[in-house]
């Protein structure tokens, strides 16, 4: 159960949404990590086998109804610096969630094997962005629980995601 604010940012009413909706729960509306997150998510879907809006999602996943899936997404803020522009480290976490534990935990590891240690890795450009250069360093996936629907597994992976470079 969630509800919209007035720019149109979903937050979450109770715990287990906050898992597929933590990009919105902390007010993150507006331009910001967000388009990094998209390009992040694409390169995602160049890699693997997920795909950008049926298995593979940049946020949230408004649905209910699929039952496997990778979401991207930010559940706190990350630094800036102050001196080099450039540079930024976000924490990011990417959940895998399956009607079965191993199928989530697989598809968890699939995401983990190519980032896990990436480094001046350039995203692709979505739209009108910049080019992120990134490194990544992620923890192992670790089983959270059933989602809010007690059907499936969810599997999380924490990643930190440092922008070296905007081009």
């Amino acid at each position: 159960m969630a509800r919209e604010d007035s720019e149109g940012c979903r937050y979450a009413l109770h715990v287990e949404e906050a898992l597929w909706q933590c990009g919105r729960v902390h007010g993150y509306c507006g331009e910001g990590n967000e388009v990094m997150i998209k390009e992040l998510s694409t390169y995602i879907a160049n890699n693997t086998v997920f795909t950008l809006g049926s298995t593979l999602f940049a946020l949230a996943v408004d649905s209910d109804t699929i039952d496997e899936c990778i979401v991207v997404a930010e559940p706190a803020p990350g630094l800036a610096d102050g001196w080099l522009t450039d540079l930024r480290r976000i924490p990011l976490v990417i959940f895998a969630r399956a009607k079965t534990r191993f199928t989530a935990r697989d598809n968890a590891y699939v995401v983990f094997d190519l980032l896990h240690g990436a480094d001046q890795i350039s995203l692709p450009v979505v739209g009108s962005g910049p080019i992120y250069v990134c490194n990544f360093e992620c923890r192992t996936p670790y089983y959270t629980g059933l989602d809010e629907s007690s059907r499936r597994y969810v599997f999380a992976m924490p990643t930190d995601v440092t922008i070296t470079n905007m081009l």
